[in-house]
């Protein structure tokens, strides 16, 4: 069993020494172009809307089917609307972030 374990310490330290002698490893960016933070907070952004944006119908959808199924009762109809301002409050959330996000980048650049 020592015999294996020195065998295998000895190959472990001859394939990191290989490994070392190789000068530039390239790794390719796995989020395209980003290179500062600022592109990355506008690609995050960006994904953001893009997600938001069809939940924001279902949920407008949604609350006009709590509406038409309300009738009289003011529980559900208050229910419904708070529904649409929040969804809403949410996606405008987003658009202000990033609007503010280019606006801080244009004071930089």
């Amino acid at each position: 069993m020592k015999t294996f374990s020195k065998a295998l310490f000895l190959t472990l330290v001859l394939t990191a020494a290989a490994a070392h002698a190789q000068t530039s490893v390239a790794l390719p960016n796995p989020l395209g172009g980003v290179s500062t933070i600022g592109d990355l907070l506008n690609k995050i952004i960006d994904a953001l809307i893009l997600f938001a944006s069809p939940v924001v119908v279902v949920i407008v959808m949604y609350a006009g089917y709590l509406f038409l199924s309300a009738r009289d009762e003011p529980e559900k109809i208050t229910q419904a609307r708070n529904t649409i301002l929040y969804a809403m409050l949410g996606y405008g959330i987003i658009l202000i972030a990033k609007g503010i996000g280019l606006i801080i980048q244009s004071f930089f650049s």
